[in-house]
Formats: C-alpha cells, sequence, structure tokens
C-alpha cells in the first residue's frame, strides 16, 4: 500500500493532475511508522511494538508531512496541539529535524520550493535576487552608439570616432546584422588604409535581447570598456548598446522599488 500510494501520487503530480501533497504525506508518513513498527514488533516482541508504534506513526506523519509542505515547526507544534503530550512533541521534533535536513541538502526546503527552482526561481537568494531575474532589460538599449559598415577604412574610422570622442564603434551590415566591435587603441595599431574588419576585437562581450537585469549585471561585472552591444541571437541583429551605468541604475531603481514594498 505504501509503495501503490508513493507511485501513485508521483503520477499525479508528474502529470499535473488535479489533488494536493499533504494528504498523501500524512498517509506515506503514518504508513512508513506502521512498517517500523511491525519491525519493531517482530525484533521485540508485541509489547515493544505497542509501545513506541503510536510515537513512530505521529513521527512518521510529522516528519512526512512537515518537509514535503516546509513547515517543520508548524508540524511540531500541530502533534503537541492533538496530543497534548510533550514526550510525543519532542521525538517529533527529533524527526521532523532529521527529515527536514536530509530533504535540503538532497531535495529542497520544500516541495513548492523545488517546484520554483526547476522554473528558474531560487527564493533562497531573497527578494531582491528574484526581482533582478524577472526585470527584462528590453527598455534599457541605447541606440546612441557609432556604426560602420564592414568597407570602412581605418582612417576614416578614427577620424570619425575622434570627432564623435568616443573609444569603441561597432561594425554592422545594411540590415543592421551585427558583425563585430573595434576599439579606437586598436585602430591606431593598424595601417590606416586597412579595412575595419581588419581590427575587430576578438570574442566581444554580449548581452542577448531577452536577458534578465541580473543577468545582464553578471555578465558586466567582467566588462571593461565603453558598452555593450544587445545581440538578438537568432537573426544577429544589434538591438542597441548598453553602459555599466544603465545597468547600475536600473539595480539601484529595482532596490529603491524594494525598500519601498518592505516599507509598506
Amino acid at each position: 500500500m505504501l509503495i501503490g500510494k508513493l507511485l501513485i501520487t508521483s503520477v499525479c503530480i508528474g502529470f499535473g493532475m488535479f489533488g494536493g501533497i499533504f494528504s498523501p504525506a500524512l498517509f506515506i508518513g503514518a504508513t512508513a511508522g506502521a512498517l517500523l513498527t511491525k519491525f519493531a514488533t517482530i525484533i521485540g516482541g508485541t509489547t515493544v511494538g505497542l509501545a513506541i508504534g503510536p510515537g513512530l506513526i505521529i513521527c512518521g506523519m510529522a516528519a512526512i508531512s512537515s518537509t514535503v509542505v516546509g513547515t517543520p515547526i508548524a508540524g511540531v507544534l500541530i502533534i503537541l496541539e492533538l496530543t497534548m503530550s510533550y514526550e510525543l512533541a519532542l521525538a517529533a521534533m527529533l524527526s521532523v529535524v532529521t527529515s527536514a535536513l536530509i530533504a535540503h541538502l538532497l531535495f529542497g526546503h520544500s516541495f513548492f520550493d523545488r517546484q520554483l527552482l526547476d522554473r528558474g526561481i531560487d527564493i533562497s537568494q531573497g527578494r531582491s535576487h528574484i526581482e533582478l531575474m524577472e526585470q527584462s532589460i528590453t527598455h534599457l538599449p541605447s541606440k546612441d552608439f557609432l556604426s560602420f559598415s564592414k568597407e570602412t577604412q581605418i582612417k576614416d574610422a578614427i577620424k570619425e570616432m575622434t570627432e564623435n570622442k568616443v573609444s569603441e564603434a561597432y561594425i554592422v551590415s545594411n540590415q543592421n546584422t551585427f558583425i563585430g566591435k573595434v576599439s579606437l587603441h586598436g585602430l591606431l595599431t593598424q595601417k590606416d588604409t586597412l579595412l575595419v574588419t581588419s581590427s575587430l576585437i576578438d570574442n566581444p562581450i554580449q548581452i542577448k535581447h531577452d536577458a534578465s537585469l541580473q543577468q545582464s549585471i553578471e555578465i558586466a561585472s567582467e566588462f571593461v570598456g565603453e558598452s555593450i552591444p544587445v545581440i538578438n541571437l537568432e537573426t544577429k541583429e544589434i538591438l542597441g548598446v548598453l553602459s555599466e551605468a544603465d545597468l547600475f541604475q536600473a539595480y539601484l531603481a529595482t532596490q529603491n522599488k524594494i525598500t519601498d514594498l518592505e516599507k509598506k
């Protein structure tokens, strides 16, 4: 019965069928406690089984249900309120703590916590991390950047970059496809009659267009330069550029928003 209930519950939850998890957890815990009682009876006799049987069943129910739902303290208090026995509450506390520790190391804080982790949401990181992961950067890229075609000569690029007072520029096609990135320092080391494509930066840092603010900040943490291109990886189109200042401002705005929510 224990194996059947565990199997059916797993299948129902896996296929997204209607039903809860608290009642199955209670049943599985009680059945596991009953099995331990049976083993204790076989080893120590009927007297031992009758003495520890109720405690094992109650501890099994408390351990499994509290771990699945993620409420260890509430589980112990419920046992205390229902039985009015400090001995059973203490035994339940030991079983709940052991079960919760093992589950936390191998599975997660609770069943619901595991569901969120499978969706890429880690609530243990705090509200700030969740908000940063949920916030998109689609509204942040700026169109104010200098670009050249791949036929542009280095001398012309240097002149225009100097006039615009920028140290970085982007090479794009007629369809606005991102080809590469050049720096003023790199261009100055090349012959001015060559094309700008001969001085492209190797593997420039990029941010994908659907990245979250948290992901963008992590990428920018390794960046040294003027701006980072935001690229649609499917079409290779450059949608704009982001500076570290843009990310910092968005981060501070998010932090202020969270602070205001916590004060209310």
